[in-house]
């Protein structure tokens, strides 16, 4: 912020002759954060205010996400909030992740503390910095890496690399150790579920695993786990803040150097490193039926993808991801490091379990990995499995046009959880109709209640919803993977075809009907005034029918009332590119959307844009938001959407309040709804609880637990 100085009168500090200070309004000699510009002569002036306007400008901009606990209590009632501040021409980007005490009313309350800054005020020295080499868990450090490790030629660029992520203070000009955090998600884990109980198994191995895994803020084993591009993983105790341990992928290494600088501004662009999803599971990993299990087998298993930074060295010559780099496959170029999964069983002590593992028919298939690896169980021959379901991943090229065809992303992989090979995949090479690339996290059901999962879906980029189908309980111990099936439950045509980036959300209404709910919007380009983007619920009743536009109702100005003619409704949004950037949720017969609508005009101090809020009614499509009156009171009226804030929003995250807590509307919700908005034209990045109380269900007595699942 600029300083008004008094120049008509000033003084010398010391008698020295050379330092002055007005005689008001001026900071003097007090130390100052920021950048400093500076000007020796008119041509230096003018590149020095071009690059001062150029980072107020994209200050303007904050990208943030958050995470709370979808079932809170009086000892962890917290909320994560996760955001950056972007800097032009600078390849470190300054993250955050912030806990904040959440009020006994629901609403957020006062700041604990911000990793970011206790990551800074720890000694470089201090830090438990690792990476891979040759498949093992290795210090990053200076006796460990040789230059070639790092991409380097010298030893002075290496321990230059080595220091500026370590955070040595001489190689470190930021003195911030704690990159952006964009795309990632922060992710709690603590002690596992209380609500899980495993009715397959006769020897109740779950229940003594949670017993002898207790994990809170107050025995330090409760972390946080996230992503930054500054290159690494990292692990945080949810008490203080403290870092208790970073991991950077082996195909990083040879990249850290595009980061690393001792000057500003560098002239360097930003980096995408560790961007993708995690994703955080207790899960069984024995083998059999199930029906007795070892405590030893259950293990709290983490998966993280780099999303965005799996481009140049997604894919490697060496077995173990640390040498040979290439951004495509090849028979030369054929192990795929896009994926990372470690057991976080004993949070102080990760183990490094595997990378996915394609076969040469598979990996072509694989894109940028932006999806996150959602977890659960399967049934196979009658034997129980724990897997992961993940989109092909991002690739913006696609095969509808015909001639020559990028088949990367184009596919939906089952992953073993044991090893990380892939158990099934669909892919194009299954089904030529699958021109676009799957890179949203995929949902998972299991529709008929026996605890194993029998249906995923995820979108595509070219507007299309695909249904996969898994054993069900009606098939008997003969199912196999062979029995395994894709299909799209919604086929996208000319004019409606808006990408899918996000995890859909799967509910069940009164009547029996299974309803699927998603939004359409360019997550690549957010700020861009795009085509019509739509809302869709569909339902799929019978796991087979694949529907068009056609088959819905458009309700944008109405509502939809169940026919056997139209089955489901779509609402288009406004105009001036109003898009969905994040997942909905569903709870209570309400699903909520955030939206983003870009900023129009030219000012360069108001681009932020706008964040909105919609609560329909799950199957009429009619809002269940308040209408208020000039002095905030409810009319009686309701309306579908709301204003909660200036920038990009993030997914709306519900969460039941603890018992004998109240609202802060006074209302009887039992449940809080948390929105983070990224801020920009002069407004900060803010968590808050939405300001109204969400429906909940009408007969609360058969309400046993609500899971989000876009939290692990």
């Amino acid at each position: 912020t600029p300083c008004q100085v008094d120049t008509t009168s000033h003084h010398d500090i010391d008698g020295d002759g050379d330092h002055y200070f007005a005689t008001s309004n001026d900071p003097g000699e007090i130390p100052l954060s920021g950048y400093a510009f500076l000007a020796t002569s008119a041509s230096e002036l003018s590149v020095a205010l071009m690059q001062a306007v150029e980072m107020i400008r994209a200050a303007t901009y904050s990208f943030s996400n958050a995470s709370v606990s979808s079932q809170r209590t009086f000892d962890e009632s917290y909320i994560y909030e996760a955001s950056f501040d972007p800097v032009e021409d600078d390849p470190f980007w300054r993250g955050h992740l912030k806990k904040y005490q959440i009020n006994s009313d629901g609403t957020v309350g006062n700041l604990v503390w911000d990793a970011g800054s206790v990551l800074t005020s720890m000694n470089a020295s201090a830090r438990n910095i690792f990476t891979l080499k040759s498949g093992s868990l290795t210090p990053f450090s200076t006796a460990s890496l040789a230059n070639e490790d790092l991409g380097v030629t010298t030893d002075t660029q290496r321990l230059s690399v080595i220091g500026f992520i370590r955070g040595e203070s001489a190689y470190n000009i930021e003195n911030w150790k704690l990159g952006d955090i964009f795309h990632s998600n922060p992710v709690t884990i603590g002690t596992p579920s209380a609500f899980f109980e495993d009715l397959k198994d006769t020897n109740y191995a779950f229940a003594d695993f949670r017993q002898t895994r207790e994990r809170t803020s107050a025995n330090g084993l409760r972390i946080i786990v996230v992503g930054t591009n500054a290159g690494q993983f990292h692990s945080f105790r949810a008490g203080d803040g403290s870092e208790l341990w970073s991991f950077i992928p082996p195909n990083f290494l040879p990249k850290l150097k595009n980061i690393t600088h001792s000057v500003h501004p560098t002239g360097l662009t930003h980096q995408y490193f560790v961007d993708g999803m995690v994703s955080a599971y207790d899960v069984w990993l024995g083998t059999g039926n199930g029906s007795y299990k070892s405590e030893a087998d259950w293990k709290t298993l983490v998966v993280f993808g780099e999303g965005r930074g799996g481009g140049s060295t997604l894919w490697s010559s060496s077995a173990s991801c640390d040498s040979g780099f290439n951004p495509t496959y090849s028979d030369t170029y054929s192990n795929y490091c896009g994926y990372y999964a470690f057991d976080f069983t004993d949070t102080a002590n990760p183990v490094y379990r595997w990378r996915i593992l394609p076969t040469s028919t598979q990996a072509p298939y694989l894109g940028e990995p932006w999806s996150k690896v959602v977890m659960g169980r399967v049934k196979i021959n009658g034997y129980e499995k724990w897997v992961g379901f993940l989109g092909g991943g991002y690739n913006a090229s696609d095969c509808a046009g015909g001639g020559g065809c990028d088949s990367r992303g184009k596919g939906f992989f089952v992953v073993d959880l044991s090893d990380g090979s892939i158990l099934w995949s669909y892919t194009r090479g299954d089904d030529s109709s699958m021109n676009y690339s799957l890179p949203a996290s995929p949902a998972v059901v299991d529709t008929d209640n026996d605890g194993f999962i029998d249906t995923a879906y995820v979108g595509d980029l070219g507007g299309s919803m695909w249904r996969f189908k898994f054993c069900e309980v009606g098939d008997g111990d003969t199912c196999d993977t062979s029995n395994w099936v894709g299909t799209r439950l919604f086929e996208a045509s000319s004019g409606v075809i808006r990408p899918i980036f996000t995890m859909v959300a799967v509910t069940r209404d009164t009547i029996g009907n299974l309803w699927v709910d998603w939004g359409t919007g360019d997550k690549t380009d957010p700020t861009a005034a795009n085509a019509q983007e739509k809302f869709y619920a569909v339902k799929d009743n019978n796991r087979s029918s694949t529907f068009s536009i056609n088959d819905l109702e458009n309700i944008t100005t109405g509502t939809y009332t169940d026919s056997s003619t139209k089955n489901g409704w779509y609402i288009n949004f406004t105009g001036q590119g109003e898009k969905v950037l994040s997942e909905p949720a569903v709870f209570g017969g309400v699903v909520y959307i955030s939206t983003y609508t870009p900023p129009s005009g030219g000012d360069p101090c108001a681009q932020a844009g706008g964040a909105k809020l919609y609560g329909i009614n799950y199957m009429t499509g009619a809002g269940v938001i308040p209408v208020l009156d000039g002095a905030g009171n409810p009319t009686g009226a309701t309306t579908r959407s709301m204003t909660v804030g200036v920038g990009i929003p993030s997914a709306a995250i519900l969460s039941l309040k603890p018992i004998g807590s109240s609202s802060s509307g006074g209302g009887n919700s039992i449940a809080d709804l948390y929105m983070t908005v990224s801020g920009g034209a002069g407004q900060n990045v803010s968590t808050t609880r939405i300001d109204f109380d969400p429906p909940s269900l009408a007969n609360r007595t058969n309400l046993i637990h609500w899971k989000d699942m876009r939290l692990e």
